[in-house]
């Protein structure tokens, strides 16, 4: 029987190497989602905050 050598599995597609590559750029993206979440929410909370006595008074 002839096993393939590990070098082989790791220059397929699908192989783990290239799934913790994509493992890292999705949670780079989430974590740059949640960033990007977190900055508008704060936007929002500074516009209402100048903008709320203006609009009371």
């Amino acid at each position: 029987m002839h096993t393939t050598p590990p070098t082989d599995d790791r220059s397929r597609p699908g192989d783990p190497v290239d799934l913790d590559e994509h493992s890292g750029r999705r949670r780079r993206d989430t974590v740059t989602a949640i960033l990007t979440v977190a900055v508008a929410c704060a936007v929002v909370i500074a516009a209402v905050l100048v903008a709320g006595p203006a609009l009371s008074s």
